[in-house]
């Protein structure tokens, strides 16, 4: 909590019952290369930075592995949360869980270069990434990401990417999807948005995916 430059490296974190690292506060804080798993409600959260002022907190993860993150919580217990403002997590493995594998809130974060599948596996009106309900919350980039076998075919439908009530003003960019997301009984794509405005997905690969590549519903 707090400080400045503080760096968590290759370590093991496993077996907690709740989350498995949490930076919250302060500035420039970095977790790289350690392995995150069999944790009961995630995760690796990173939250810090000024949303009055939109200053960035410039938290990074990078090149973590993080698997079995939801174990006791399970459902929004992600493997990597992201809030604030202007935090990054790149070159991150992430899979195996029954609900979500990130969480967006805030502004301005950057999701790039990591590879997300087995997610969503157990669980129904989700997404491998989720973020909603604030319209304030904008200016995020999730690019050049792989994301491959996510969701089931159960009732409402599930998606890689899930933009849910009204949120908006983020970017989908150069990422490829394969075998992800099924349209259910609802209007669900692979990149999904549920009312809000000024989303883009733009130079994305869609593989074997279902129904809908990019769906918005009104």
């Amino acid at each position: 909590t707090g400080g400045r430059g503080n760096r968590i490296e290759t370590c093991d974190f496993h077996n907690t019952r709740q989350v498995g690292i949490r930076v919250s506060g302060g500035a420039s804080h970095r977790v790289e290369g350690c392995d995150i798993h069999d944790n009961g409600t995630g995760r690796l959260v990173l939250d810090g930075g000024d949303r009055k002022t939109l200053t960035p907190a410039g938290h990074e993860a990078v090149n973590n592995h993080i698997w079995r993150f939801s174990q006791h919580q399970l459902c929004y217990a992600s493997g990597i949360t992201l809030g604030g403002v202007g935090n990054r997590a790149p070159h991150n493995l992430l899979h195996d869980a029954p609900h979500m594998a990130v969480g967006i809130g805030g502004n301005d974060h950057v999701f790039e270069y990591n590879v997300v599948h087995d997610v969503c596996n157990a669980s129904d009106d989700a997404g491998a990434l989720y973020k909603g309900r604030n319209p304030s919350c904008r200016g995020n980039v999730i690019r050049y990401n792989l994301w491959r076998d996510i969701g089931s075919p159960m009732g409402h439908g599930t998606a890689a990417v899930y933009f849910d009530d009204g949120d908006g003003g983020d970017t989908v960019f150069g990422n490829i999807f394969v075998r992800c997301g099924y349209p259910g009984k609802g209007s669900f794509g692979t990149v999904f948005s549920h009312g809000g405005h000024d989303n883009t997905a733009e130079n994305n690969v869609f593989i074997e995916n279902g129904e809908q590549q990019f769906q918005y519903s009104g």
